[in-house]
């Protein structure tokens, strides 16, 4: 029986979200999990498979936490809800 893509990517998602309950605690863990859905919730699932979903995830999370609001260093992380929709700023 194969196994569907939808099925496939809610699988590696929740490891992903198992990993982020492993390794993280507290606040910060709930957070990370709410992001790591909101993070792959449009990623089409055969993009998924041979990713470190955790390392990703985490870590545009940490660069999320990094930058401050208004203040113009460095490059610029704009990501829209759409697939294929990212732009990185200079």
């Amino acid at each position: 029986m194969a196994v569907k893509p939808e099925e496939s990517k809610a699988a590696l998602v929740g490891k992903t979200i198992e990993h982020v309950r492993e390794r993280l605690s507290g606040p910060q863990a709930d957070q990370v999990e709410q992001f790591v859905a909101a993070y792959y919730a449009d990623a089409a699932p055969e993009d998924l498979h041979e990713l470190d979903l955790y390392g990703a995830a985490l870590a545009h999370w940490q660069f999320l936490q990094q930058r401050q609001p208004g203040r113009d260093e460095g490059p610029r992380l704009h990501a829209e809800h759409r697939r294929a929709r990212l732009a990185v700023h200079a």
